[in-house]
């Protein structure tokens, strides 16, 4: 084979060589970009779980500081999403949608309702899936 046929070949291989290697190095960046999220989903559940229970625990007694309690700390969920993408941050934002309805129905309680326990059972459920969910993917 000639040198000017074979330049053509060697190109074609470089190149194909080439994209491979952006594969590789994509790959490891999208690994630790999810490793990423992954630690924040985690540390903010892990951060925050300890003190839901404590706020469900308030909702008989005080339902509007068990209110404020769990709005805050599904604000705090909420933050932790905004600097993260992907599966992750829908697992987090599945655990702040649980903590929210948790939210609503102590809110309801401290507006005189009576405490809908089969709603807040089935919240709480909610909530350790949700959390499982964040632990199972990380």
């Amino acid at each position: 084979m000639s040198p000017r046929r074979a330049l053509p070949a060697v190109l074609v291989v470089a190149v194909v060589a080439l994209a491979a290697g952006c594969s590789d190095v994509e790959d490891a960046v999208k690994g630790k970009a999810n490793e990423a999220a992954c630690s924040v989903a985690q540390k903010t559940v892990d951060g925050v779980s300890g003190q839901v229970d404590d706020a469900i625990d308030e909702i008989g007694a005080d339902p509007e500081a068990a209110r404020r309690k769990l709005a805050g700390l599904r604000d705090v969920l909420d933050a932790a999403q905004s600097g993260i993408s992907g599966e992750a941050k829908q697992k987090l934002r599945e655990v702040a949608a649980a903590v929210g309805n948790l939210a609503d129905e102590a809110g309801d309680a401290a507006r005189g309702a009576d405490i809908d326990t089969s709603a807040i059972d089935r919240a709480q459920d909610s909530l350790g899936e949700a959390v499982d969910g964040v632990r199972d993917f990380c």
